[in-house]
């Protein structure tokens, strides 16, 4: 997700070193926290699919097509694989996202802010 602007630490701790405690022990510790509860979300992992259940996949923003990306998955960056593009209704059919949410995404779609991006709240101008 670091494409969209969002880097690891964002949900989960990530190591300093390979060695670094249970990080190169043979089993996948992942403790979720962080944004990945916001929405009521109730993070988890599942090892042997490799998914996980966060904030910005599934049904809290709406419409997305990758709702259990596996960490394996090579998805890229296109908008629609977290939330549609447009979202779905409530949201108007307008897929010109800067029209709305201009201190967020810029033409192309490109995310300006990424800070501002995936934060729980909902920037509207």
């Amino acid at each position: 997700y670091t494409d969209a602007g969002v880097p690891c630490s964002t949900c989960h701790p990530v190591p300093s070193a390979l060695n670094d405690g249970t990080h190169y022990d043979g089993t996948v510790d992942v403790v979720l926290g962080g944004d990945a509860g916001l929405g009521g979300v109730t993070p988890a992992y599942e090892p042997v699919g490799q998914t996980c259940t966060v904030y910005c996949h599934g049904p809290t923003v709406g419409g997305g097509t990758a709702t259990a990306p596996a960490w394996t998955d090579t998805l890229g960056p296109a908008c629609s694989l977290c939330h549609g593009q447009p979202p779905p209704s409530p949201h108007p059919p307008n897929s010109s996202c800067q029209s709305c949410h201009a201190s967020v995404v810029g033409a192309g779609p490109v995310i300006v802010a990424p800070a501002l991006h995936i934060d729980g709240s909902l920037q509207f101008n």
